[in-house]
């Protein structure tokens, strides 16, 4: 039972492949490039499964946080389709409607990983195969659609490699982020409408992209800003295409309203009944407020990012597709479409929060189809004999890339080299993760674990990627869920998480000195505020003490502290009241629970 209810994700694929053939464009570009389309599955699953397996075995890490929290909540939901495919299917239903994160991509996850297994090698493996690799073929598809027939095995042979070894979808998957479970979706969309798939009213395409929307908002919910720019930047785009045409007619409006309009109330349908509050979390709730920590710089903050994660090489090719797409009628609409719907994400996401890596699987797709529209233009202004050199050249320009880390990652000479790279190309797996104190981190939880009893409660003053509570609680995973039993999860940004109210009846405080902080002091007091209050003896000594030491990377030293008196209420405000002068109108910011 639980492998035919853990199906679901091959079984997506399958009608996803069922509803591109039935398209007569694409039915037809597979059958003429049925060797093409074969050669380039086996490149691409045989190169980056290699790539990925010689960087992700030399990396020697505890994950944590977002790295290891998909991860994290694969093997637990592996784990309850173990015990019950009731519970698990409960744990699906409720995390869908009210959790930040949901459980669809790791249910997506579930026959992959049962064949891979469980370490973290194998789930990032498994993202891939799962994930990028069905996306990319969508896209490849659609780059042979875009060269159209008769074009060389050399030109088909470019496009394909440069869809393979994308470093922007390779880069966040490799951190851990399970976001490209959207690509498919995205790819599969955009290729429907470049295949003509909206030109005229039709149920069954409509009703494929109005499920395929809210797929891609319960896998992740800032899936939301694709959605929402797709509906504007497809409507704004036939017109323009239409009227630059000048063959804009009442009956080809009045389709496309319609179209939308199915698109647009299917999704919305399904939301208001099955998954109402979800909807009311996403109409109500301040997202801007609770992540105002990772809201950082302006227009100017967001180009360099954006030029950075790319690299110079694929923003040229972006900017040839560009205006290359423009000038052709057949490609016009597809490129406003991917214009518009890439400003319009990027623009709502920050008035939000700022782009981090995982976040660009937002845009991937559309920029993409810009760079494809690009690289095919290079290639017709060259000759066969050119672009074989520049195919080399490129080739060459990626081994070197994906040397940095596969080949040279321990090299620090040679990496501070292949690093200027990325002004060129961006970097397609991040820097090897590799501690040399992974054992006084699982000394400690392994203390930790054993110390307390059952209501002595232990919380970690420290949130940065050198010491958090996460790496305590992930010591020992997969082969043990909890490093340490009675460990709880700490309150790490001010706006969104508060501060924790019962810090003085917890009964063991892990400090970190100096105090390790993700975002700066002024979005995280609720961290700063009290690791001062502990650190300095002449405060917190009457009531705590400190009964084991450990020296980590970096020169981080760790306390582990335990409360040996109840702490009054006198100190407490005085605690409160540092907070306070900073958050005055909010208690939720500065109340600490008194005794009684």
């Amino acid at each position: 039972m639980k492998y035919l209810v853990g199906s679901v994700y091959p079984i997506l694929l399958i009608l996803i492949a069922v509803v591109l053939w039935h398209n007569d464009k694409i039915r037809e570009t597979v059958k003429t490039n049925k060797k093409s389309i074969l050669l380039f599955l086996l490149f691409n699953f045989v190169m980056i499964n290699v790539m990925l397996f010689l960087h992700l075995r030399q990396e020697q890490f505890i994950a944590y946080w977002d790295f290891g929290g998909f991860w994290r909540k694969s093997v637990e939901f592996n784990q309850m389709m173990d015990r019950s495919v009731k519970e698990a299917m409960d744990n699906l239903w409720f995390s869908l409607n009210y959790s930040e994160y949901s459980y669809l991509p790791e249910w997506f996850l579930y026959l992959p990983t049962q064949l891979l297994g469980s370490s973290y090698p194998r789930f990032i493996l498994a993202m891939f195969n799962s994930f990028v690799l069905p996306a990319n073929l969508i896209l490849y598809i659609f780059s042979l659609m875009v060269l159209g027939d008769k074009q060389s095995m050399l030109k088909k042979a470019f496009l394909g490699f440069f869809i393979a070894t994308f470093a922007g979808n390779l880069y966040s998957m490799v951190f851990g982020y399970i976001g490209s479970a959207g690509l498919p979706i995205i790819a599969s969309i955009l290729l429907l409408v470049y295949a003509g798939g909206l030109d005229t009213f039709d149920w069954k395409n409509n009703v494929f992209i109005g499920i395929s929307m809210i797929i891609l908002l319960l896998v992740r919910r800032w899936f939301a800003y694709w959605i929402v720019g797709f509906y504007i930047a497809y409507t704004l785009a036939y017109l323009i295409k239409e009227g630059s045409a000048h063959s804009l007619t009442k009956s080809k409006i009045k389709v496309q309203f319609m179209n939308m309009l199915v698109c647009g109330i299917i999704p919305l349908t399904i939301l208001l009944t099955l998954f109402f509050p979800l909807f009311k979390t996403i109409t109500t709730y301040n997202y801007a407020e609770a992540y105002s920590v990772a809201k950082v710089g302006g227009a100017a903050y967001v180009i360099g990012w954006f030029i950075q994660f790319y690299g110079w090489l694929l923003i040229i090719l972006l900017i040839i597709g560009f205006f290359y797409g423009i000038k052709s009628k057949e490609h016009r609409l597809i490129t406003c479409l991917c214009v518009i719907q890439t400003l319009v994400a990027v623009i709502l996401f920050n008035r939000v929060q700022s782009f981090g890596s995982h976040h660009y699987y937002i845009i991937n797709g559309p920029v993409m189809i810009l760079m494809i529209f690009g690289l095919k233009k290079v290639l017709d202004c060259l000759s066969d004999k050119k672009s074989a050199a520049l195919l080399t050249a490129s080739a060459c320009l990626i081994c070197i890339n994906f040397s940095k880390t596969v080949v040279f990652g321990k090299n620090p000479k040679v990496d501070v080299f292949l690093d200027k790279l990325n002004v060129l190309i961006s970097a397609p797996f991040p820097d090897l993760r590799i501690r040399n104190d992974l054992d006084q981190i699982r000394n400690m939880a392994e203390f930790l674990d054993k110390t307390p009893n059952e209501y002595e409660y232990v919380y970690v003053l420290s949130n940065s990627v050198l010491f958090n509570d996460d790496m305590l609680r992930n010591a020992f995973f997969p082969e043990k869920n909890e490093g340490v039993a009675n460990l709880l999860v700490a309150d790490a940004y001010d706006y969104r998480d508060g501060i924790p109210a019962d810090f003085f009846q917890y009964y063991y405080i892990v400090v970190a000195d100096p105090i390790q902080l993700q975002f700066g002091e002024e979005n995280q007091k609720c961290v700063s505020i009290l690791a001062e209050f502990m650190l300095n003896s002449e405060e917190s000594g009457p009531y705590y003490r400190i009964i084991r030491e450990y020296d980590l990377d970096n020169d981080v030293h760790i306390n582990i502290y335990q409360r040996i008196e109840q702490v009054p209420n006198e100190v407490r405000k005085e605690i409160s009241d540092r907070y306070r002068s900073f958050y005055p109108n909010n208690p939720r910011l500065y109340e600490f629970n008194l005794l009684h």
